[in-house]
């Protein structure tokens, strides 16, 4: 699952295997998210989206790894499990930091 800043409203993206939701969550502060998430027992991490490039993605199952690849830009198509995005995105959040 992905929530998603749009303006000063998030939306809360949640893929299931049998359905897709998605949920206006209101006016937060993103801290107040990751709050929420980590209180509810859920590995949480802030991240920025990429700009959208006017490339197709590359094709993919459509599992919950896809959506939030596809929400977020990313057009690794070898990253297939939780982990593995997980991992990514760690490290993509390390060097954002380090350059700020």
């Amino acid at each position: 699952m992905i929530a998603v800043q749009s303006g000063a409203a998030w939306q809360l993206i949640d893929p299931l295997s049998n359905a897709f939701y998605v949920t206006e969550l209101g006016v937060a502060h993103p801290d107040e998210i990751i709050s929420s998430f980590v209180d509810q027992g859920f590995d949480a991490m802030p991240v920025q989206r990429r700009a959208p490039i006017a490339v197709e993605m590359p094709l993919g199952f459509f599992t919950c790894v896809e959506v939030v690849k596809r929400v977020l830009g990313i057009r690794n198509r070898w990253i297939m499990t939780p982990w593995q995005l997980r991992c990514v995105l760690s490290v993509r959040q390390t060097f954002t930091s380090s350059r700020t």
